[in-house]
This record gives C-alpha cells, structure tokens and sequence, in this order.
C-alpha cells in the first residue's frame, strides 16, 4: 500500500457506506491508521467511522466512546492529514426536534446526548477548515449494520428465516440504503444534506421487505408495543424532486440481502 499507487482514501474501512464505494479507492481501518497515510498527498479522504450506537447515546459507561471516536479521532485525523477534499459525516439527528424540510439553513434543534453532542463539536470544528466537506446523512442501512440497530436485526431477520423482535415502528422517516449514501458522497462538492427529499412509513417498508422474500411478517416479528413513543418529530430534506425513490430503496436493499 505504501507504493502511493492510490488517489483516494477511505478511513473506516468496515463501515456500512464504504462497502459500497469505488473499488479502486483504498481503505484502511481508523483503529490503526500507519503513520506513511499522513505522508501521502491525496485527492479526497473519507472520513468514515464513527461512533453511533445511539442505545447507548445516555449511558454514562459510553460517554467517552463518544467523544473519543466522534469527536477526538475524527479531528485528529481532518487536522493531519494531507489532502484537497477531506469528507466528514455528521448526522441529520442535529436536527431531530424539527419538524417539517430541512436545509442547511435550518438552525439545528435536537435532543441532547453523547451522539448529538459529539457530533456537534466535530461538526463545527470541521466547518473551520476550507478544505472539509460536510455530509449530514439521513438514517442508512444496509446488511452490514450491526443487530443493535433496528435494521441490523430486520435484515439478519430476512435473510437466516429467524424470529425477532422490534419496538414500536409506526412512524415516518426519510430513510436511504447505503448505496445510495456511497453514491452521493463520491459527487459532492460542498456541504450536503443526503436524503430522499420524502418520508417514508417505516412499518410498511419493513413489511414490504419481508413480503418481497415471501416471507409473513407476523410469523417471523413480534412487536413490542408497550414504549408508544410515536410522538417524534418528522423532519426531511427540502427537495422539489424526490432524490431517492421508495422503490429504489426496496431494489437496493432485497439485493443486498439476496447478496
């Protein structure tokens, strides 16, 4: 790797969106960054990783997991390395108590914990930097999410044929396959939302999944009701044209887990 034969670079080599981006870009783990990565003049560094298991965004044992990933690595990183573009993720959680689009403009408004607030503070040191490109995702997922998360589980559900349960999923959300998040990364040029510009209804997507593989979703859900929390905010990028259709995002994902 050391023959600098590679123009880009992606740190976070496990993470969801960069098993779906260019093959020719190189990757390396964020655990164990060598030291000739500094060396190296790049085009554009992406800066994937990051701490976001959100169950244990207010668990004080997790607290400096956070911070130290979130905000300590990733900057130690933007600082150092040598690069033309260098893009970070932050998160559209910054902007999870709205309700209604979002753009850019919008003033961040969200429910305080270690994931938002460490994000926070990498985002806005990462606005200093002129050569820093800042994406703020919407939820992506894809069969590497782990099974802490809702669709890790949904989607290890599907493709082994095994009972699950899942909480309350009566809601709406602009959701994305990591595909697609692949995708646009690779064409920004400046700081970005990344959505479909809709939202969806979480419950029929996973039903509809599920139907996709003839499967029923009663025989391999239970559903965990008794937390009603479906009083969250329904926020989505402000977009005239729909960015990301519904019907792609149900392509990407059955093609993921026939894969």
């Amino acid at each position: 790797m050391e023959n600098y034969i590679f123009k880009d670079l992606i740190i976070g080599a496990t993470s969801q969106v960069a098993q779906y981006m260019p093959a020719e870009i190189l990757r390396i783990s964020s655990r164990n960054i060598p030291e000739w990565v500094y060396e190296k003049e790049w085009n554009r560094v992406y800066v994937c990783f990051a701490e976001q298991r959100t169950a244990y965004a207010t668990n004080n044992n997790y607290r400096d997991l956070f911070y130290n990933i979130n905000v300590g690595l990733v900057l130690q990183c933007v600082k150092k390395i040598k690069s033309k573009k260098i893009i970070v993720f932050s998160t559209t959680e910054l902007w999870n108590e709205c309700s209604g689009a979002i753009t850019l403009d919008t003033p961040f408004c969200f429910k305080e914990n270690y994931y938002t607030e460490s994000k926070l503070i990498m985002t806005t040191e990462c606005k200093k930097i002129d050569k820093v490109i800042v994406v703020y995702p919407f939820n992506f997922n894809s069969i590497h999410r782990g099974e802490v998360f809702l669709f890790g589980k949904i989607f290890s559900s599907i493709k082994n044929k095994t009972l699950i349960e899942i909480g309350n999923t009566y809601f709406y959300r602009d959701v994305l396959h990591a595909r697609y998040v692949a995708k646009r990364i690779t064409e920004v040029k400046k700081d970005a939302i990344i959505g479909s510009g809709r939202v969806i209804y979480i419950n029929d997507y996973i039903r509809d999944l599920y139907k996709g593989f003839n499967l029923v979703y009663e025989k391999y859900v239970k559903e965990d009701l008794n937390n009603k929390n479906t009083a969250r905010s329904i926020f989505w990028l402000k977009s005239a044209e729909r960015q990301y259709t519904y019907e792609n995002l149900l392509i990407d994902s059955m093609k993921d887990i026939k894969k």
